[in-house]
């Protein structure tokens, strides 16, 4: 389910005018917070959604060169948001010094643990038991805010195909399934699903994980079996992950 959490407000940065010069800058940072993790992401992404393609409005009054793109291309602007796949609230309860007190907390993230471990995704469980773990960028998607909110409460999920990286965008109602083919511009189709294609050209800086991505594809087919949805819209209103659906049914 969506994150709670508070973030920061984004501080001062310096303008650039060009896209290599501010996303070196924002290669220089070096820390596992959620600031850094999202500041490389929207640098790995080109500062833009990764269904719509449209432009991060921070980031657009920092850079000439984005403006100069939008202008050519007419391409919207919006505050992108950071997505995460496991959901940071989830993961509260894995604390790493062993000294946390809340016991739903600590329940939530055992059971998200314990999944990922029933998938043999064990890997990703120390990973996410690091400080800062889950702001990986593995575990981070720059998206717009309906689509973020969509893909956080399993109403937007990626489905694998035969080529490394693409995928197509599935949805649960025709109103999101239009919007994203109002917004995403012409785009390979395959079965009249739009497609993405998640990449990146830093080594340091890992797309999306496509095991993870297909985890909470499962996890959105689970929710939305026949006559499920309703049940688990219920069932999870004050659940905070989507991966307790998982831990439900089995």
């Amino acid at each position: 389910r969506t994150s709670n959490a508070l973030y920061p407000p984004p501080s001062l940065h310096p303008s650039f005018d060009t896209l290599e010069d501010m996303i070196k800058d924002s290669m220089e940072p070096t820390g596992k917070d959620y600031r850094t993790g999202r500041k490389r992401a929207l640098a790995r992404d080109g500062y833009r959604c990764m269904i719509t393609a449209m432009i991060d409005e921070t980031s657009l009054r920092r850079c000439a060169d984005l403006r100069t793109i939008r202008k050519r291309g007419g391409i919207n602007a919006v505050t992108v948001q950071t997505a995460h796949i496991l959901n940071e609230s989830t993961m509260q309860g894995t604390d790493p010094a062993g000294t946390s007190e809340n016991s739903a907390e600590n329940h939530y993230a055992a059971g998200a643990m314990a999944i990922l471990e029933c998938f043999g995704l064990s890997n990703f469980t120390e990973a996410f038991k690091r400080q800062g773990g889950v702001h990986e960028f593995w575990n981070l998607l720059s998206l717009e805010p309906n689509l973020h909110r969509k893909f956080d409460t399993l109403d937007l999920w990626f489905e694998s195909t035969p080529q490394p990286g693409r995928y197509s965008v599935c949805v649960s109602d025709e109103y999101a399934e239009g919007y994203i083919r109002l917004f995403a511009g012409p785009k390979p189709h395959v079965d009249g699903a739009p497609m993405v294609e998640f990449t990146s050209q830093f080594k340091e800086l890992p797309p999306p994980d496509p095991l993870l991505l297909a985890l909470h594809a499962t996890c959105a087919r689970v929710a939305h079996m026949s006559g499920a949805a309703e049940f688990f819209d219920r069932l999870l209103s004050n659940l905070m992950s989507p991966f307790a659906v998982l831990d439900i049914v089995s």
